[in-house]
């Protein structure tokens, strides 16, 4: 197989699509006989399938963007209102669930993204989330996550032990 008909293949693109825009002579039983090795391509042809593959990337890398980026406007729309600002103004998980309309793995998956812009802490202790700007509590908030990683490291210890075995064996 051709590494044209590879990179195709990976982009999922069909032959028409990469066809399309090229310059020269070219239709869908040549392209075919290139990507089998048949006849040689031309080497504009491998540059413009290059540029394709280049253009579509960028496109899955935009629309994907776009979708992250979306997930985060709705964040903060339907839930920092809500979210307040100090341990006392803690507004706990259920409220924010009725207020903003998201299911509970939705609302938890948004305040993920909200915290990589924004400092929400929710401590153990259930009080709920708010925002904090006090350098004390955002240390002991890192500190506690940092605690969390941590035994999620150690309890990975089993598994990472076999996994070990397995690829030195």
């Amino acid at each position: 197989m051709h590494y044209i008909r590879a990179l195709r293949e990976q982009a999922g693109l069909t032959q028409a699509q990469v066809i399309d825009g090229y310059r020269g002579v070219m239709n869908v039983p040549l392209f075919s006989m290139i990507e089998h090795g048949i006849v040689p391509a031309p080497s504009e042809l491998e540059e413009h399938v290059l540029s394709v593959l280049a253009k579509e990337k960028v496109q899955i890398d935009l629309e994907a963007e776009r979708e992250e980026n979306t997930k985060f406007i709705n964040a903060e729309k339907c839930l920092l209102p809500y979210i307040g600002t100090g341990r006392e103004n803690a507004t706990r998980r259920i409220f924010l669930r009725s207020m903003s309309g998201m299911k509970d793995r939705v609302m938890r998956n948004s305040i993920a993204l909200l915290r990589e812009k924004y400092p929400i802490l929710n401590f153990q202790n259930g009080e709920g989330y708010y925002l904090s700007y006090d350098p004390v509590e955002l240390a002991q908030y890192r500190n506690q996550e940092m605690h969390r990683i941590q035994n999620i490291y150690r309890a990975l210890g089993g598994v990472n032990r076999i996994l070990g075995e397995v690829n030195h064996e």
